[in-house]
């Protein structure tokens, strides 16, 4: 009836044993009798700290000596948008332009170079860019390229205390040939790696 539509985003979960597994089952009523779905659990470990040991580190949690990097490509370059940026948000810092911790693409021009092998192609990485956000940064060791910046914004505790959890933001807007948003076939996705620098 028209009453379970209103019930069918209000899962109930139950953790039972099925012949030495752990699940999670989920009902649809408070009652237990509706199942609509076993989550095996026996491979799940559970979290019990946000400060992760040295023997279970999250790439999602960013450490004293964390380096985060991402690289991706260059949508404007590409003439997929018309506006593009990368961004670390930090919850203490929206309403101060000059503490946001973001790049656009602009700033990132060039920094695919900076990684270019001997005989590498130009133009593949000039299309290409790395950002990088951490206590300190990555040096390039590239002989082949003049170009070693590494566009990095450098983070004191003080602005993101450590094992602080941490998500990226990346935007695009406008098509430049449709005047919408672009479409998501049109844009590679970006790759985000965390690092430990010793």
């Amino acid at each position: 009836d028209d009453d379970d539509d209103d019930d069918d985003d209000n899962g109930y979960e139950m953790y039972t044993c099925i012949d030495g597994i752990l699940y999670a089952v989920q009902y649809l009523d408070d009652q237990c009798t509706h199942a609509v779905y076993n989550y095996d659990l026996s491979s799940c470990v559970i979290a019990e700290t946000d400060h992760p040991t040295e023997e279970m580190w999250t790439g999602g949690v960013f450490r004293d000596n964390s380096i985060i990097v991402m690289i991706g490509a260059m949508s404007n370059e590409l003439n997929s948008s018309v506006f593009h940026d990368v961004y670390l948000p930090i919850p203490g810092t929206y309403n101060t332009p000059d503490l946001q911790l973001d790049f656009t693409e602009s700033q990132l021009n060039g920094s695919g170079l900076t990684f270019m092998p001997k005989g590498g192609d130009e133009d593949v990485y000039s299309k290409l860019f790395i950002g990088q956000w951490g206590r300190a940064c990555l040096e390039s060791n590239n002989e082949n390229n003049e170009n070693d910046n590494i566009p990095c914004y450098e983070i004191p505790p003080e602005l993101m205390y450590p094992n602080a959890t941490f998500y990226m933001l990346i935007r695009h807007y406008l098509d430049p040939n449709t005047g919408t948003g672009p479409h998501k076939d049109a844009l590679p996705r970006h790759r985000v790696m965390v690092f430990d620098k010793t």
